[in-house]
């Protein structure tokens, strides 16, 4: 109770401090000069665009505006400029006050092309993000600040102005004069100066320098619950752009405590609107990009950029504390409050959206208690404790099934013991908490676990520099499988440490990861990480291909990611992939896990397969089979099969550039031929028709050093199989089948930039095989201007050579590059019994395109042979 008068004392005094400053910055306004602007008159579009990208807040945008023109004279005693702002999108302008403040102004309307690779910047797709802009309310910041204002979260005010055409703007004329935007002191330290403190505030640092120095600093913490309150009420506002470089921190020193309060910055993504057919799916698969609506979006998502700092600085509060915060935030969220909120509007922008904007609020007011109480459950899933680079003494009590404790303390240099108080203290509810992480950093730390239960989290501690003590006396008891009447211990204890420094005391329930983890090397990717260690998400893909045996392929994939701790690039990943393929009428199912945390450093492998593409046609046994299109037409070739194959492999690598794997399959399939004549010349006749059941092993050696795997301009590809099917179920006798697969990639600069693409392939059957294991030529696979398993044989060899030329650059939707493609291809089937010196050959070409640094390719080929002519269009390079 007294905790919490101490917070809301706290929060009136900040609030009070800020109602100042608004007084303080209005006063030194003198300008008289007014002038009519339109905020953003390229947004102007008509309906069928608005469909297509998003109607979003044109209207606001569009919409005259009288505005203030500032006098540099006179603002803040008179105003020079310093220096440029560093911001990807919005201009920025910092001044030099008179008064001794430094004040920033921040362009309302944004260019976003810098954010783009630098292929991008001078394209349609530039064009596409610049009219994006729109999405964003281009008053957000006036109507946040009055909220902020009432609930006690420090900012600095915005007042949007014109910059005038004044000299005065330096060498800043050209790029600024004129330009509509927002001018608000910059929180930062005045050497000292009590009369120029931000807030009351001490110290004034960037997040970075911050998360730093609370590394070295125990007795300095962010005000958790001040920055709880900042971000439901950047939920409440819609703001998604919360990452770690929009926030300040202003140290206060209260009752002893040095605690540092967030100051919020860049409010440009309050209120975004993503309605329209483009910004919608770029929603789906963007997680941050999050529509303003009546409700809220998923918890992960509308706090997607700022869950980095929520992890670090969330953790600490009680639920009883945090829905102390959330109760405060709703009811100093009134009614009143949010119509004087959207009342800063001018006048004709209030008719346009201050309707909207009030019944969203107050919808958004309504919920808010429900998000809040997910938010809190999703921050409590995966915790991250961390310790100090000091010695430190962290002790970790599993209580019961129900709670487990977490303290650190300062370690006493002379015994080793703990001493104090603790500086972190947080009882963990089992019931919400899965995994504890807890980083002991730099120091000579000592870290103990204790408790026998039935029931716990994963604690995982990671150790850092220093000469550490790990005791691990705890137990996790359970049943063996999970369900058999028998006592075993689970393995929830994981302790990662390398070096011989370290001194670990394993108990029953103690897992040791000894490899050595490379640190990251600057702030961003070490406080922002790229790689993500513990959510889940799922993803929808379309799918579209389309060659002359199948027609057009029409499918999709649904995957889900589930990533993990220190496992990349993820824990594992489920994936649904369906398609139809128009010409053979005929459906494929694929359901597929990779799990890649099961086995240490190895990644495991399951595929359920159903299709009926697999095999379509079958023309016979040998290398000198024929052919006639009539035949064709009236299904003399048809084959019909039914196959259901279920693959686990594991895969693993032994060098750089190489993946080995071994694979265990059990396939089940119906074949049937409408001419069973066709199995006349087969060696062993009609065996492989109707059902079959058949078991076989595979171990796969691959070596890959193509500097592009999509579209490899340098380096090789080598892949050799060898596999077993074993005399067993439907399989009359063991039979044996070998592969490989040779590619090689030079690029030379002759009178444009070319790749030279050879490849070579083929396979080896021992023993007697049912008709459909046969080693198969023909397709988009090897010969392209053959049909699919062309011919069938007991081995085939085949290769191929490209040549792509590069022509030149295209700045359509996005920029690329495309070119010329020429082939040539020969190969042939060996058949017992049969003399032939045959080979097959194929000629074509066609164009190319790649985009986006050759992730993205297109090709679309014209392949002939003495049988056929085929075109085929493929999201990809041929091999």
């Amino acid at each position: 109770m007294m905790r919490s008068l101490i917070n809301i004392f706290a929060a009136i005094i900040l609030s009070s401090s800020l109602c100042f400053a608004q007084d303080f910055e209005d006063s030194l306004y003198q300008s008289n000069e007014y002038k009519t602007v339109i905020p953003g008159e390229n947004y102007k579009s008509g309906w069928f665009h608005n469909f297509i990208f998003g109607k979003h807040w044109r209207d606001l945008w569009v919409m005259p505006l009288e505005v203030e023109v500032i006098d540099l004279n006179k603002f803040a005693g008179g105003l020079t400029p310093i220096r440029r702002g560093g911001g990807f999108q919005t201009k920025s302008l910092r001044f030099k006050g008179a008064d001794g403040f430094q004040w920033k102004f921040r362009s309302i309307d944004k260019d976003p092309a810098a954010v783009l690779p630098k292929d991008l910047q001078e394209t349609f797709a530039a064009d596409v993000l610049q009219d994006q802009i729109s999405s964003s309310n281009p008053f957000a910041a006036i109507i946040v600040a009055p909220i902020l204002r009432e609930v006690g979260i420090m900012q600095s005010l915005p007042k949007i102005v014109v910059l005038p055409d004044d000299d005065k703007l330096g060498e800043f004329y050209d790029e600024f004069k004129g330009v509509l935007g927002t001018m608000e002191i910059h929180p930062d330290e005045y050497d000292a100066d009590e009369e120029l403190s931000f807030g009351g505030s001490e110290k004034i640092m960037g997040t970075f320098k911050l998360l730093n120095r609370l590394e070295k600093e125990r007795d300095e913490k962010v005000n958790s619950k001040e920055f709880l309150k900042a971000r439901l009420v950047d939920v409440f506002l819609g703001d998604w752009d919360r990452h770690v470089d929009q926030w300040r921190w202003a140290r206060l020193k209260t009752n002893e405590e040095k605690l540092w309060y967030p100051i919020p910055r860049d409010r440009d993504q309050a209120f975004a609107l993503f309605d329209g057919i483009g910004p919608s799916i770029a929603e789906y698969y963007i997680p941050q990009l999050n529509h303003f609506g009546n409700d809220y979006p998923p918890v992960l998502d509308i706090t997607w950029s700022g869950r980095h700092l929520d992890r670090r600085f969330l953790v600490e509060i009680t639920k009883p504390e945090w829905d102390s915060v959330t109760t405060f935030l709703i009811n100093k969220l009134s009614d009143e409050l949010i119509h004087s909120a959207v009342n800063e509007l001018p006048q004709k922008q209030f008719e346009i959206a201050g309707a909207e904007l009030i019944d969203k609020l107050l919808s958004r007011k309504k919920w808010l208690s429900n998000f809040s109480d997910e938010y809190y459950k999703m921050i409590q899933n995966v915790v991250d404790v961390r310790a100090s680079d000091k010695d430190d003494y962290v002790q970790i009590n599993r209580l019961n099934n129900h709670y487990t404790e977490v303290s650190i303390f300062r370690r006493d240099k002379n015994s080793g013991e703990k001493k104090g108080t603790p500086f972190f203290y947080k009882l963990f509810e089992n019931s919400l908490t899965n995994e504890i992480r807890i980083y002991l950093q730099d120091g000579d730390d000592k870290a103990v676990v204790n408790g026998i239960v039935n029931n716990s989290p994963i604690i995982r501690i990671i150790g850092g520099g220093g000469k550490d003590e790990i005791i691990d006396e705890s137990e996790v008891q359970g049943y063996l499988w999970g369900f058999l009447p028998v006592k075993v211990s689970q393995n929830k204890t994981f302790i990662y440490d390398s070096g011989k420094k370290t001194i670990i005391q394993q108990g029953p329930s103690t897992v040791v990861d000894n490899s050595k983890y490379i640190e990251p090397e600057t702030d961003e990717l070490k406080y922002e990480p790229l790689q993500e260690d513990r959510i889940s998400r799922w993803v929808y893909r379309p799918f579209l291909e389309s060659d002359t045996d199948n027609g057009v392929i029409l499918g999709s994939s649904l995957s889900l990611n589930k990533y993990g701790f220190r496992v990349t690039p993820f824990d594992y990943q489920l994936n649904f992939f369906a398609s139809y393929a128009t010409v053979p009428k005929s459906f494929n199912f694929s359901l597929s896990g990779i799990f890649n945390s099961v086995i240490k450093n190895t990644s495991v492998k399951i595929d359920l397969i159903a299709s009926e593409l697999n095999l379509t046609k079958y023309f016979g046994y040998g290398n000198n089979t024929g052919y006639s299109a009539k035949l064709e037409n009236d299904n003399f070739y048809r084959l019909q099969q039914k196959l259901i194959e279920f693959k686990p492999s594991i895969n693993f690598s032994l060098f750089p550039y190489n993946t080995t794997s071994f694979e265990f399959a059990y396939s089940y399939q119906h074949q049937s031929l409408d001419n069973e004549n066709l199995l006349n010349d087969f060696l062993y006749k009609r065996y492989g028709l109707g059902k079959f059941n058949l078991l076989s092993s595979s171990l796969n050696f691959e070596v890959d050093s193509r500097d592009n795997i999509d579209n490899a301009q340098e380096g090789y590809y080598l892949s050799v199989s060898g596999s077993l099917f074993p005399k067993f179920l439907d399989n009359e006798e063991t039979f044996y089948k070998a592969k490989f697969d040779l590619r090689g990639y030079m690029t030379v600069d002759l009178l444009s930039k070319t790749t030279f693409a050879f490849r070579s392939g083929g396979g080896k059957l021992w023993g007697k095989y049912p008709f459909f294991k046969a080693e198969f030529l023909g397709g988009t696979n090897n010969l392209r201007g053959f049909r699919r398993e062309r011919f069938s044989g007991d081995a085939s060899i085949f290769g191929q050579a490209e040549i792509r030329t590069h022509i030149g650059r295209w700045n359509l939707i996005i920029p690329g590059q495309y070119g010329l493609l020429t082939f040539i291809e020969s190969g042939r089937v060996f058949a017992e019994n049969e003399d032939s010196d045959q080979w097959h050959s194929t000629y074509g070409g066609g164009l190319w395109i790649s985009f986006l640094e050759r992730t993205g390719n297109v090709s679309f080929v014209m392949a002939k042979s003495n049988e056929l002519t085929a075109f085929i269009l493929k999201f990809a390079m041929g091999f």
